[in-house]
This record gives C-alpha cells, structure tokens and sequence, in this order.
C-alpha cells in the first residue's frame, strides 16, 4: 500500500481552513462593524466639540461671537455706534452741546529781520512743555525764518503734540500751530525769551479753542458726560459712540 503525505498534508491543510473560514468571515464582519461604530463616535464626538464652542461664543465667551447686537439712530448724521456682545438692549436720549476740537492758533506780522537768531521758545501741551533754539534754528544766513521756525517746531525730538505749518494770504505769511491732540486740556501754551516773538505770542489769533465733548443723557436737562475726544468709548457699558454734529439750541 502506498501512502502520498503530500496528499495527505493538503487534505489536512484544506479541512484545518474550512473549519476556520467561518470564524474567520465572523470576525471580518465584527472589524468592519466596529470600525464603523468607532467612525460614527469620532464625528459624533467632532459635532458636539463644535457644538460646545458655538454656544460658548453665544454666551460671550471669548474673543469671537456669535451674537451680533446693533445699534439705530432716530437722527442720522449726529452720531455712530459701536456696540459690543455686552451691550443690554435699551433705549437712550442724547443731546450733543459741544463737539471735541483741537486747540490751533496763528501768530502773524513776523518776519527773519524781527526775530533774528537770540532767545527760545517753549510751547507746553498739557503740563509737558519743550523749547526750540531760534540761533539752533537759523537759516545759513544766520537769521531764523518762519520755515525754519516751523521746521525746528515740527522736527524737536521732545515735541509733545504741536504741529507748526505756514498760512500765506497774498504777502502776509502767518504761522499756525494746532494742537496734534483734542480736548481741554491740550491746550497750545507759548512764551518767548525773544521780544518780538512774545509780542507776536501777545496778539496771536485762536483760530479754534482746545474743548471737550459734552454731551447729556436724557435730555436737556440730563447727565452730562465730558471726553476729551468725540468718542466715549463704552458710555454705556459694551457701546461706544462717536459724536459728529451739534444739537441746535431747543
């Protein structure tokens, strides 16, 4: 009797995977469905992150959000507002008296043969005050113009908000300072160790005087609220508004 072991090896071989193909099959349809189930969790779990986040910026939290508040005017043309995700819903009256401005004033009737090239002057712009040198100023000629006067003005390294610019009416040429800062309080103040220049300073024109804002809540006879700008920046709380116009009188 002959006895084949290859034969008999695959025989072997062939039963040992019939017995195994079906677990085998089972466990590939167990894979695929978890791997299915696992996906489902992980877009599950991506929706509700996202979920989270949205209602967190609904609420306000953070720096971005989704709740959008806004702001309407009855008078167009006298103000703008900016309004924040803290703003409370409300509705306000404001009259407008007075408009922030820039302090500007003109000095005129100087000219190099008057002032020369001796003395300084100082200007002070809310209590930080800074001189120019009019010999440190002068022209080569040795004597100090108006556009050097202006130039050595603009160019003081310890300036503290003065801008200085020429104004020519036919022959006559006039000197214009204004103030690089609203309100009050910077208001352009001069003095001169230089004669003709302090006379100059003595007569000087205001061309626009240094104000505050002022505006009333609730009416005439309301609050009155004061900014060195036109701008009150969160007036009411998440509202900042910007004044463009002046309120006639009544």
């Amino acid at each position: 009797m002959n006895f084949d072991s290859d034969y008999a090896r695959n025989m072997a071989t062939q039963l040992a995977q019939y017995d195994v193909q079906a677990p085998l099959a089972r466990l590939d349809r167990n894979e695929a469905k978890y791997r299915g189930e696992l996906d489902a969790i992980n877009k599950l779990d991506s929706a509700l992150r996202t979920f989270r986040n949205a209602v967190r910026d609904v609420k306000g939290v953070g720096t971005t959000s989704m709740l959008v508040n806004k702001a309407t005017m009855s008078q167009e043309g006298v103000a703008s507002a900016t309004v924040g995700a803290r703003a409370v819903p409300g509705a306000y009256q404001f009259v407008v008296e007075q408009l922030a401005s820039h302090h500007q004033v003109a000095l005129t009737g100087l000219n190099a043969e008057d002032l020369g090239s001796s003395g300084s002057l100082t200007l002070d712009v809310n209590g930080e005050a800074f001189s120019v040198d009019l010999a440190a100023a002068a022209d080569s000629d040795g004597m100090v113009s108006l556009a050097s006067l202006a130039a050595a003005i603009n160019s003081a390294a310890d300036n503290s908000g003065v801008n200085a610019t020429l104004v020519r009416n036919g022959e006559e040429v006039s000197l214009v300072l204004s103030g690089e800062n609203s309100g009050a309080a910077n208001q352009i103040n001069l003095s001169s160790s230089n004669a003709d220049l302090q006379t100059a300073i003595d007569g000087m024109r205001e061309l626009t005087a240094a104000q505050d804002a002022r505006v009333r809540l609730g009416g005439a006879g309301g609050l009155e609220l004061s900014s060195a700008s036109n701008t009150f920046e969160n007036m009411i709380d998440g509202v900042s508004l910007t004044f463009s116009r002046v309120h006639a009188a009544g």
